[in-house]
């Protein structure tokens, strides 16, 4: 095998978030960060909805994602150049995950609400 299928060979391996392998070469280093700039953001964003939705995940199943992954991603980056497009993304990602939460979470106290005074109950 020939140095530069060698090259090709192990970015491929080493770009992955959950793989083992740590990239060794620029090139590596560059494929590995590409392919995390792509997973945050307003698009990393749509993207995650958008494969939850086709696999049948929920909501909270999708925001598990962001909390395991997505939100971690911007701490892997190897080059500089990366870093710094990851900041505006990383941020939106932050605002996105906080307000949806806050959003669910006002969601679910009303859908309490409605259940506790649904069932004869009143608040006291």
């Amino acid at each position: 095998m020939t140095l530069f299928v060698e090259a090709v060979c192990h970015a491929i391996e080493a770009h992955s978030f959950s793989g083992k392998m740590k990239p060794k070469t620029l090139e590596a280093k560059i494929l590995s960060d590409a392919d995390k700039l792509d997973a945050i953001g307003a698009i990393g964003v749509a993207r995650a909805f958008l494969y939850s939705g086709e696999k049948g995940r929920s909501i909270e199943e999708t925001l598990k994602h962001f909390e395991e992954k997505l939100l971690k991603l911007r701490d892997l980056l190897y080059t500089e150049t990366a870093r710094k497009i990851a900041e505006e993304r990383h941020r939106f990602l932050e605002i996105f995950y906080r307000q949806i939460k806050k959003e669910l979470d006002e969601f679910e106290a009303e859908q309490d609400a409605e259940d506790y005074v649904g069932n004869g109950q009143h608040y006291k």
